[in-house]
């Protein structure tokens, strides 16, 4: 039978290791102001987790990741494996991102698709199936409207609402 201190300590175990950081990006924790200064101000839109990171849109359409970089999916270009705060990915401005184990997936805001990190089943969508971890983003040819990142593959879809798997056998986006 567990007692109060035990149930709170599993509760703080459970809660800590389960948002990672997520509590204060979303503001679940209370962050305090300075007493005689405003609230502090939430400026997040989107938050994106998968096992080994967590990427986020801000207010002001910067794309911010943190966690394992070890396949660079956080940041190809960043020589670091473990980013423990988020840190600013690029310049460009995005309107959704989507993560999953090694790779992540986002569309800007012109509605280009872009995808890096771990290609090895072909889901970065750029005709290869490669183990290594892409070296710069890869920009999958269209426009879209929203991304979906699974273990091996990336589903999408296109501003004619149509579904795309960029892991099809013939390792390019296609209609499924």
């Amino acid at each position: 039978m567990l007692d109060n201190r035990s149930v709170h300590r599993a509760w703080w175990v459970v809660s800590l290791a389960g948002l990672a950081g997520c509590d204060l990006l979303l503001g679940l924790s209370t962050i305090n102001a300075p007493p005689d200064g405003p609230p502090p101000v939430r400026t997040w839109t989107s938050v994106a987790g998968a096992v080994w990171h967590t990427c986020a849109i801000k207010g002001d359409q910067h794309l911010w990741c943190w966690g394992r970089n070890e396949t660079k999916q956080i940041d190809p270009t960043s020589p670091a494996i473990e980013l423990d705060t988020p840190t600013q990915v690029g310049t460009d401005t995005w309107s959704s991102i989507s993560a999953s184990y090694f790779h992540t997936c986002g569309i800007r805001t012109d509605q280009s698709l872009w995808c890096w990190g771990e290609d090895g089943s072909g889901q970065l969508g750029d005709g290869n199936a490669n183990q290594l971890p892409s070296s710069a983003m890869v920009n999958v040819a269209g426009k879209w409207n929203a991304v979906a990142t699974g273990l091996y593959h990336t589903c999408a879809i296109d501003t004619t609402a149509r579904r795309s798997s960029p892991n099809s056998p013939i390792r390019t986006p296609s209609v499924v």
